[in-house]
């Protein structure tokens, strides 16, 4: 499945794909994972509670009004009294706003939460490797990083039985069939005629043109 070069697809589409398990593919440098580092690292408090909400917001999908407000509240620091007890746990725990240690057990959290669906699963799984190596030895979150993305780097992409992807990500591979996304403005937001192209060729078996409304 082939969207836009540069934007996300629609967050229902997204959803919906997920939920028909269909895997993310993401750039080698994770960009919204670096992306959360770099404000991890050098940010304000306020810049990194903002970070780490995007975050989970984009990496993630099915979070209830509800959900989303315990995230934000917990990730800026403010006193809140849910009744779940696991949110109660976390409340006692964390009480300092964001921190590695917070972001890693929210991630734990979402992860026994059968409705949170994940996006972005080599983020997600990059960020886990990366708190849990900087929690247990001190290293900065910026050499933890480098060290997780050239790890990862030589993993094959096109492994996956169901994709989602841009041209930009799925240049270079083959897959047995193609199914482009492209919006009615797709020379302006989609891509160009190269990438008509490279979204063209990906498919051995078929290839399907879908335009969007």
């Amino acid at each position: 499945m082939i969207g836009p070069k540069a934007r996300p697809l629609p967050a229902g589409i997204e959803t919906t794909l997920v939920n028909h398990n269909y895997r993310f593919l993401e750039p080698n440098e994770l960009s919204t994972l670096r992306a959360l580092i770099l404000v991890l690292s050098d940010g304000s408090f306020a810049e990194r509670s903002e970070a780490a909400l995007k975050f989970l917001s984009r990496t993630h999908s099915g979070f209830s009004q509800n959900e989303s407000a315990f995230f934000r509240k917990i990730l800026k620091g403010e006193r809140q009294r849910p009744r779940r007890s696991d949110r109660q746990t976390l409340c006692e725990k964390h009480t300092a706003g964001v921190t590695p240690w917070l972001l890693f057990d929210l991630l734990q959290y979402i992860d026994g939460r059968a409705e949170i669906l994940c996006k972005l699963r080599e983020s997600v799984s990059a960020l886990k490797c990366i708190l849990e190596g900087h929690i247990q030895s001190g290293t900065d979150l910026k050499t933890m990083y480098r060290d997780e993305i050239a790890r990862r780097k030589y993993q094959n992409r096109s492994r996956f039985y169901r994709c989602v992807g841009s041209t930009l990500l799925v240049k270079g591979l083959e897959f047995d069939h193609n199914v482009i996304l492209r919006s009615p403005d797709w020379q302006t937001s989609w891509g160009n005629h190269n990438d008509v192209y490279v979204a063209l060729t990906r498919g051995s078996k078929s290839t399907t043109l879908m335009e969007l409304t």
